[in-house]
């Protein structure tokens, strides 16, 4: 990893700031991002000598001046490691009108990889991992904010983990594999406070997984460091990463949904996806074979 650069999104997180020690510890220069200024004060990552970048991924205007200042820093980017989760105790709205965990969890993490992908393509091959929960579903894209549906947090939060499964999708349809690869990767439970606010008995479950499992945020990020750096990963692509193996996925697959999940996302955040292909927007939808042949972790 000596010389890649390497942004890894919301590194105020446990898991994540893992991540960047570990990618740190393999030469890479990481980039940290964290959501509000006092994460960044607080964010102290060996091996990690610049200070984290302020990217509050509700705000399109944050996004811009990140991606902006990045590329006054740097000629490309080699990994983009997104790991997106807000959880607002009430349904919130940004400046610009929009739900708070649907704008961070979902336009945010369209945004910022639809600016950088660029800079991606610069140093093929280049890779995109998503951060994805296996606590998704619930997605209504016709109400995707909860203006007609009652909001929670716990079912705000699985409909934002489908639009990331289901975003990932889209992505490695439509970009070549051999210039940026697109997978997600699920880290499984482990010790964390990440679902402190979530409500209800989902919220009891997914504390009492995470409570249970008796992982620590260094054990679970060395799967995604795994998946950032290991060469038998170098061409894969559009794959559901679990623990540092495949796993076959077909949910959230549907190519109408696909579609209008871009269009939608593409639409409120005004931000397009330069795809190396428009194939997938104009045939039918077939996803990668699931027969993977790497190296596990």
């Amino acid at each position: 990893m000596n010389g890649r650069v390497c942004v890894i999104v919301g590194a105020e997180e446990p898991l994540a700031a893992a991540v960047c020690r570990q990618l740190a510890a393999r030469g890479a220069t990481v980039v940290a991002t964290c959501a509000t200024g006092a994460d960044a004060s607080n964010f102290r990552v060996p091996g990690v000598s610049q200070p984290p970048a302020v990217v509050d991924l509700s705000s399109r205007s944050s996004i811009r001046a990140f991606v902006s200042e990045f590329k006054r820093s740097y000629q490309g980017l080699h990994l983009l490691i997104n790991h997106a989760q807000t959880v607002p105790r009430s349904r919130q709205e940004t400046a610009d009108g929009i739900e708070r965990t649907w704008a961070s969890n979902v336009l945010g993490l369209h945004q910022l990889t639809a600016r950088l992908i660029p800079m991606l393509r610069y140093c093929r091959p280049a890779r995109i991992l998503n951060v994805v929960s296996s606590h998704a579903g619930g997605l209504d894209l016709t109400d995707s904010q909860f203006r007609r549906r009652t909001w929670s947090s716990a079912t705000a939060l699985r409909a934002s983990a489908q639009a990331q499964h289901m975003l990932t999708w889209a992505w490695a349809a439509g970009l070549d594999a051999s210039t940026v690869t697109v997978n997600a990767i699920d880290p499984g439970p482990y010790l964390s406070t990440r679902y402190q606010q979530v409500s209800g008995l989902q919220g009891v479950y997914l504390r009492a997984q995470d409570r249970w499992s008796n992982r620590t945020a260094s054990e679970a990020a060395k799967a995604i460091t795994w998946a950032a750096t290991h060469a038998s990963l170098t061409d894969i692509t559009d794959t559901l990463l679990v623990r540092g193996k495949a796993v076959p996925s077909a949910a959230f697959r549907n190519r109408e949904k696909l579609l209008a999940l871009i269009s939608l996302c593409e639409g409120t955040s005004q931000v397009r996806v330069q795809y190396n292909s428009d194939a997938f927007f104009q045939e039918e939808y077939d996803s990668v074979s699931m027969n993977r042949t790497f190296q596990g972790f």
